[in-house]
């Protein structure tokens, strides 16, 4: 309730804000208070018992309340930073007038400012570098195991190789061995000469 002799213009206005930011309350007026003081009231806003919050030309008691007039717009603001629990509740945007003064009603509603999270994005980078590591080690295996099957594949070819010479190596040598079994000494200078010009040949 105001004092007496008072003029109250239109329905209440809710204003909403979060704990730790700022609120703007808009007061509009009429044409023709562009020059009268304007401030703003906390409760009952009762004649000789106010609790003026700010008032334009005077500095604010709580820092935190700030008044500015757009005298063209016909609107004054009061801005209130860093915002509180105990700043919700009832205000009046008051207009001082020789007669009477002009009342608007604001309802301040003030929330919990909401939480923010910024633990998971930093997780994010270090659970994705481990992947990339884990990747690039066994894409590091892939060259690796392939030239140790190339080395196999030689040492392989090389062992058969071998062994298949090794085998027409005896059985050259034993063939010789029964045919150099000498009949006459004619036929065994043939027989040699033979086999001579045959491993020459190989």
């Amino acid at each position: 309730m105001i004092f007496l002799f008072s003029v109250v213009v239109g329905a209440p206005v809710e204003v909403t804000g979060h704990t730790g930011e700022s609120l703007n309350i808009r007061c509009t007026y009429k044409s023709g208070y562009e020059s009268n003081p304007k401030y703003l009231c906390k409760g009952a806003c009762i004649y000789g018992n106010r609790i003026i919050m700010v008032k334009a030309g005077s500095p604010a008691e709580d820092q935190r309340f700030s008044l500015s007039d757009d005298t063209t717009a016909r609107v004054f603001t009061v801005t209130i930073t860093d915002l509180r629990a105990a700043d919700a509740g009832q205000y009046w945007c008051g207009v001082e007038s020789t007669v009477t003064d002009v009342y608007s009603e604001i309802l301040v509603l003030v929330k919990q400012a909401e939480p923010s999270y910024f633990s998971t994005t930093e997780t994010n980078p270090q659970s994705s570098s481990i992947t990339v590591t884990d990747q690039n080690k066994s894409t590091d295996l892939v060259p690796v195991a392939g030239g140790l099957g190339s080395v196999l594949l030689v040492l392989v070819l090389c062992s058969g190789t071998f062994l298949i010479l090794k085998k027409r190596k005896r059985k050259s040598g034993t063939a010789l061995d029964q045919q150099n079994v000498p009949h006459n000494t004619e036929v065994g200078d043939q027989i040699f000469t033979c086999r001579a010009s045959e491993i020459i040949v190989h």
